[in-house]
């Protein structure tokens, strides 16, 4: 089945806020703050410059999977054609392919048809994280 990606709002905050309490959410991105700053950056940092480029839009969804939510999928879109992502997958839902699953369907999310490059941050001792990138994806390093 598809995943349905609905877009980050307070309500679906309170749903998936449990998500980082979970040890090894809080290890590699940081407690129930994570969650909350990532939803106000939606709104404050498009149009931030730093390092050269401008941020053109931010996104956080949801991600849903037969009626539940299975994930989040945080992007932010720079003036370069380019973004960066973070995938927050469920706890219960670990270590069944579900980022790598997220991965394949990016491209094909409406907000993200201008990026041409994605890139994100593996921390050395995210074994999990490690393990999905370095599988064989069915996801193009460039489009």
């Amino acid at each position: 089945m598809a995943f349905a990606f609905f877009p980050l709002t307070y309500k679906l905050v309170a749903v998936i806020e449990p998500w980082f309490d979970d040890p090894d959410t809080v290890r590699h991105l940081g407690g129930r703050e994570w969650i909350h700053q990532a939803h106000g950056l939606t709104k404050s940092m498009p149009g931030f410059t730093f390092g050269g480029f401008t941020v053109l839009s931010r996104h956080s969804w949801v991600i849903g999977e037969n009626g539940l939510p299975v994930g989040l999928l945080d992007v932010e879109v720079y003036d370069d054609r380019t973004a960066s992502l973070a995938i927050v997958v469920s706890p219960r839902e670990r270590n069944r392919g579900v980022a790598r699953r997220v991965l394949s369907s990016i491209w094909n999310i409406p907000e993200l048809a201008t990026v041409q490059f994605l890139f994100g941050l593996v921390e050395v001792n995210n074994l999990s994280s490690q393990r999905c990138f370095l599988r064989r994806i069915p996801f193009p390093r460039h489009r």
